[in-house]
């Protein structure tokens, strides 16, 4: 909560003369070549860590994707001492939180818990990654998880229609394939695969370490040198590929799954290495958010509250270091499937050209309060830290948020709407009844069929 305050009051005088809460409490230290970004802040007994990897997903084994996701997954499945059992039953006994995240550009793993139980708590946590073994009946387990929920998503169509949308979009870029992996790959990998893996991530990856707490968190300093093992030579990340597009957009692809009473829209594109370093991230961001980001969104307001077409409606552009994406998100029912089309084609032209003054102002004070909302967490703030040093920008753009808003003008938004979702630009992939075919033929767009069995 005190963060969050110290937030408002900065961003509502941003101007002010005086520290900010970063100027005051962050601190960067170098732990034998790593180095550390820490939030010195005891006004909780808590503490917040997160390592950082600049290998992700990008890295699994040639025909292995699911590898790097596979090893974080796996790191509580026992190591030389204990099994995951007593793994997990200790990392509860200590009140402790932990989850990984892996990307296709980078991974990381973070840990929460009580500073009384910080020491022990970090241990545990390293030794994990020093000594993880990766038990082969412990990876089947897991293995045959996965795969049973691939094979659920057939009757998940949004989640298939996801599926399916990532790799037609992003096809030949080299993110096209989820973190996770597909059917396929993942019955390749074996536990000498992770062994493997996670050799490359203790030795070789450039690693950072992210901090909240007091002044008790010091001691991580020697348990990440003896327990864990990291030492750092390099200076810097890897370089990861550029992403460009070699996607056709002249056609609808259409994904038959036979007896689905709905049709899931998907509608996006990828964002080329170029087109994210050009432009503002906030302005790309909130181009999305005014476009489907909510109930009051342009297009909730048209498909749903204005012709009934559907019950919700998203809109997105995300970005990392080296790609982005554009996207929206629905469906409807399959006899409103072509007029969906044209109104969401529709919405997009009228935002392109023009904007309602009054709509456009409730939505800058909209999109900066939830921007707040975000940073409320501790443990999401530091993940913000982590992504700002991802991708080059620096955490005083934290801070500029409201400003950058506040300057953007209803003009600015329009061309960067038609800029992102220019629907000339865009693929759209539709999943649903083969009969929808000769709709979408009739209306004159071109159709290519293909099977989502080649996706999973």
């Amino acid at each position: 909560m005190r963060l969050l305050l110290v937030l408002i009051m900065l961003t509502q005088v941003p101007c002010a003369v005086g520290k900010n809460y970063l100027d005051e409490n962050l601190k960067r230290l170098d732990w034998n070549g790593i180095e550390v970004v820490w939030i010195e802040d005891d006004s909780l007994p808590t503490f917040d860590v997160i390592f950082y990897f600049d290998e992700g997903a990008l890295g699994d084994p040639k025909n292995k994707n699911g590898t790097t996701e596979l090893v974080f997954s796996e790191l509580t499945a026992g190591t030389q001492n204990f099994t995951r059992q007593q793994i997990v039953e200790s990392l509860e006994y200590f009140g402790v939180s932990y989850g990984s995240r892996v990307t296709h550009e980078f991974s990381s793993f973070a840990v929460s818990g009580l500073v009384k139980n910080f020491n022990p708590s970090m241990k545990l946590v390293c030794q994990m990654f020093s000594q993880a073994t990766f038990p082969a009946n412990e990876l089947k387990k897991t293995k045959r998880r996965i795969l049973s929920g691939m094979k659920n998503m057939i009757s998940n169509h949004s989640s298939l229609a996801d599926q399916v949308f990532r790799a037609e979009s992003l096809k030949n870029s080299g993110y096209e394939i989820p973190t996770i992996g597909l059917m396929r790959t993942l019955a390749k990998i074996s536990a000498k695969d992770l062994a493997s893996r996670l050799v490359s991530l203790n030795k070789k990856a450039f690693k950072k370490i992210y901090l909240r707490g007091g002044k008790e968190l010091s001691q991580l300093r020697n348990i990440i040198s003896n327990d864990c093992g990291w030492q750092q030579h390099r200076t810097g990340p890897t370089k990861k590929p550029v992403a460009n597009s070699t996607v056709k957009t002249d056609q609808v692809i259409l994904v038959p799954v036979p007896g689905a009473n709905q049709a899931q829209v998907r509608v996006g594109r990828l964002m080329t290495s170029l087109e994210v370093e050009q432009g503002l991230p906030e302005l790309k961001t909130f181009a999305a958010k005014y476009l489907g980001g909510g109930f009051t969104s342009r297009l909730v307001q048209g498909l749903r509250i204005g012709k009934g077409y559907t019950y919700s409606a998203g809109a997105y552009a995300s970005e990392q270091k080296m790609y982005g994406r554009v996207g929206i998100m629905t469906s409807t029912a399959n006899k409103t499937l072509v007029p969906l089309l044209m109104e969401t084609k529709k919405i997009i032209q009228q935002n392109s050209n023009r904007i309602d003054q009054q709509v456009f102002e409730r939505a800058v004070k909209n999109a900066q309060g939830n921007y707040l909302l975000g940073l409320e967490s501790t443990s999401d703030f530091l993940k913000n830290l982590i992504y700002f040093d991802h991708v080059g920008r620096k955490y005083a753009e934290i801070y500029k948020y409201s400003d950058v808003i506040n300057d953007v003008t209803s003009k600015d938004l329009t061309r960067m709407i038609d800029k992102l979702f220019k629907w000339d630009d865009q693929l759209i992939l539709i999943l649903g009844d083969p009969s929808l075919e000769e709709k979408l033929k009739k209306a004159g767009f071109k159709v290519r069929k293909v099977k989502y069995q080649n996706y999973i």
